[in-house]
């Protein structure tokens, strides 16, 4: 079943045997038969309902983040088979030691990415990865933390999103708005002090 509706398409058989050029192994729709999907039309991060909608080497992860039926289409992993900087959806999409960490969030979805996991003296405060990047929480409502690898917005500038901020610092709420602050362990991180994770 090629649109989870009603066309349908010849396909070759898989499950004992890999699939050819990226082909995703996926279920047919009929007791125990999973054919090779040649993909469809939707990109990389694109909303879609159908394992069949997404392009070759995609598939259709239903994430639950809009509360529908619909998901969003990334690179398929076999379970803790994605390495650092690939696309994810799950916890359990990423090599062991790496956590999926949302990057972006819209209307239309989101998109993760697979980056190395991290701890700090406070769970509820940022912190300094060894390698300069931002440790914080990959998403909300779970203690999993990663080293986030840095967006386009400049320290000190306005943010929306963790993910906004450039390498080494964080989308925190100060005053009135939401901005770029740089992240610490220690006060030689900063200019001025460390407290509660961020350069004073």
């Amino acid at each position: 079943m090629i649109d989870g509706v009603g066309e349908q398409e010849c396909v070759g058989h898989c499950g004992t045997s890999p699939c050819p050029d990226g082909e995703i192994c996926y279920p047919t729709g009929y007791p125990d038969i999973w054919g090779c999907f040649p993909g469809g039309p939707d990109p990389l991060g694109a909303r879609c309902e159908y394992p069949t909608n997404c392009e070759r080497g995609l598939v259709c992860s239903h994430d639950g983040v809009t509360g529908t039926s619909m998901g969003t289409c990334t690179p398929y992993c076999t379970p803790f088979a994605c390495a650092e900087g690939d696309a994810c959806a799950f916890v359990s999409d990423c090599e062991v030691g790496l956590s999926c960490a949302i990057l972006r969030q819209t209307d239309a979805g989101w998109t993760g990415q697979c980056v190395a996991s991290c701890a700090s003296a406070d769970p509820e405060q940022p912190a300094l990865c060894d390698t300069g990047e931002v440790c914080f929480f990959v998403s909300e409502g779970t203690s999993e933390r990663g080293c986030y690898p840095g967006g386009p917005v400049a320290e000190g500038m306005p943010c929306a999103t963790l993910a906004d901020c450039e390498r080494g610092t964080v989308c925190w709420f100060l005053t009135d708005e939401s901005t770029c602050v740089r992240a610490c362990n220690t006060d030689d991180d900063c200019v001025g002090t460390c407290a509660g994770g961020l350069c004073q």
